[in-house]
């Protein structure tokens, strides 16, 4: 085990000191072979985590009491960049992002009829040599590191414990905190895809473990993708509860259905180092309202500078947007009551970006000339220029009328305004 220890920590090695160190070590070692894992000394433990990458220590955690109770003490790895969870059928992958390591290290659990399957895979990017005329395109490379069957144990439990682990052992800020419902997302066509047979829905190891008779308890007991996802969720938030300190996050992006799921993981997120907000629907075209009430009253929602509401309409009062910096948000009927709102409000604010609205129904379109003024106009489109006191920028506002009916105020230098009419109204 010592053995392994040193090449990992020789693989991440970077300077001849710690090489000189890993020498002396090693010679230590083998002129003393009686020496046990809890005869290490903890500086000497400490210096080779530190060399190991998050997967070696995720690895590593689950060899022995000792270096499970160490790693949770010292908390060696500090460097996670993102933290990704993606919801399969009966399935979850567990992704961790690097600072100081160029691709991504992720866990996958599966359900076995035997417990729970974990594999443990690394992803990196690699760049090809350079065609003639076109430019590098990246490729992935993936590598499985690891797999192992965890008898009676389920898929929720053994992600749970990794997942504590995995928050527990970051101390710094994590820049992304991503959920993924992909087992709610729209199936393939089923006419583009290979026949439903037992050989593709179950794996190799189902097959040898029943051979040609699959149980009729397999199918039966299968959770809904819905269910599952509950079931996940549940197990998230109860994780999150149990965490002694809120999770500190810059950017945050949930999928949900309802916004009862939201619920139950935002909260849970420190409010201070919140930036930005991204809620969207696995559904390409879902139909439900996203109930707001409850979320605009949470100090995460009100201290984010940034939101994307993508895929949902909602009907909230309009004074409810106006703290953010940049937005975009599907609305389902607007006034020019609530424009003239919006144009007060960020002409007064200094860091207003940009505010993209799209709508279902205009009321009162009429009155836009007579509450905004004279405008250029061909008929389907209008637009504004709005001067800011003390300011050298412009407030731009381009109302569409046509499809796609879109409302966007942006804030920027006179000399570079958004292009007119245009559905992507933005400046850059």
């Amino acid at each position: 085990m010592l053995k392994a220890l040193i090449s990992l920590s020789q693989y991440n090695a970077k300077d001849n000191s710690w090489f000189k160190r890993k020498i002396s070590f090693s010679q230590f070692f083998f002129s003393n072979m009686t020496i046990s894992l809890t005869d290490i000394p903890e500086n000497v433990l400490a210096d080779i985590f530190r060399k190991c990458d998050f997967l070696s220590i995720f690895v590593l955690r689950k060899v022995c009491h000792q270096f499970r109770n160490f790693i949770d003490d010292v908390k060696p790895c500090t460097d996670i960049k993102s933290i990704e969870v993606n919801v399969g059928i009966k399935k979850i992958i567990l992704r961790i992002n690097s600072y100081n390591v160029r691709g991504s290290a992720y866990v996958k659990y599966e359900d076995h009829p035997k417990g729970c399957v974990v594999s443990y895979h690394k992803q990196g990017m690699k760049l090809p040599p350079p065609a003639p005329e076109l430019p590098p395109v990246p490729t992935h490379s993936r590598l499985k590191l690891k797999e192992c069957i965890h008898e009676g144990v389920e898929v929720m439990t053994a992600f749970s414990k990794d997942f504590e682990a995995v928050i527990g052992a970051q101390r710094s800020k994590i820049e992304f905190f991503r959920v993924h419902l992909v087992c709610l997302r729209r199936p393939e066509c089923p006419t583009r895809n290979s026949p439903m047979t037992r050989s593709n829905v179950f794996s190799k190891a189902d097959r040898k473990t029943f051979g040609s008779v699959i149980p009729y308890t397999m199918f039966s007991n299968f959770d809904t993708p819905e269910s599952f996802t509950l079931r996940v969720l549940n197990e998230l938030e109860r994780t999150l509860q149990s965490h002694k300190q809120l999770l500190r996050v810059e950017n945050f992006f949930m999928e949900v259905i309802q916004c009862k799921q939201l619920l139950q993981i935002l909260p849970h997120i420190d409010s201070q180092y919140l930036k930005s907000i991204e809620i969207s629907s696995p559904k390409i075209y879902p139909t439900e309202e996203l109930k707001m009430d409850k979320l605009v009253t949470l100090d995460q929602w009100r201290q984010a500078r940034k939101l994307e509401l993508r895929s949902f309409y909602v009907s909230t009062p309009i004074i409810n947007f106006l703290h953010f910096n940049s937005a975009e948000v599907n609305i389902d009927s607007v006034c020019c009551e609530d424009l003239k709102t919006m144009q007060q409000a960020f002409i007064s604010s200094e860091k207003f970006k940009r505010f993209k609205i799209a709508y279902n129904n205009f009321e009162g379109r009429e009155n836009l000339v007579k509450t905004f003024g004279e405008a250029e106009t061909n008929g389907k489109w209008y637009f504004w220029i709005f001067p800011i006191p003390g300011s050298e920028n412009v407030l731009f506002l381009n109302v569409i009328l046509c499809h796609p009916h879109t409302i966007c105020f942006t804030r920027c230098p006179e000399s570079t305004p958004p292009q007119k009419g245009c559905v992507n109204c933005h400046y850059t």
